[in-house]
């Protein structure tokens, strides 16, 4: 027998959950599931129930490569543009997808992440690089300009 509450496992004579701490009387007993399917019921029959569910999957699984795209490649240096131009399309698609579905769910949620990192991934090269610039461009001043060449 299982909580009609928490869904925990129950013994047969409990008077309460152990968990959820709720009172099982005889009526709540009565309307007790007999197995933990009765309680959740067929997973099968709840996927079938979201109409959107296929639209959800390619569309999360897009903001999945996205993101997975924009990390790789914002790790990367000098392909960092790559992985903001990445990131960009990825949290564009997060916005679709939270303005058709009002939540992200699985695959659209890790992508979600995934192209925040790779956007901060992105900036940070970006960034480096400029500083790394900077300092050869100072540093070849520093020298009088005398030398054409910026050594590294």
């Amino acid at each position: 027998m299982f909580c009609r509450f928490c869904g925990s496992e129950l013994p047969e004579n409990a008077n309460f959950c152990t968990k959820c701490g709720k009172i099982i009387d005889d009526a709540g007993l009565a309307q007790a599931p007999a197995t933990l399917e009765d309680l959740i019921g067929d997973p099968a029959a709840r996927a079938q129930e979201d109409p959107f569910k296929n639209e959800k999957d390619e569309l999360g699984g897009d903001i999945l490569k996205y993101g997975i795209m924009s990390l790789a490649f914002g790790c990367t240096g000098i392909l960092s543009l790559l992985g903001l131009i990445f990131a960009c399309i990825g949290k564009s698609k997060v916005g679709k997808y939270l303005a058709k579905f009002q939540e992200t769910q699985g695959k659209s949620t890790v992508g979600k992440h995934l192209c925040t990192a790779g956007l901060w991934a992105s900036i940070g090269m970006a960034i480096y690089f400029t500083l790394i610039f900077i300092i050869a461009l100072i540093s070849g001043l520093a020298d009088g300009g005398s030398s054409n060449t910026v050594t590294w």
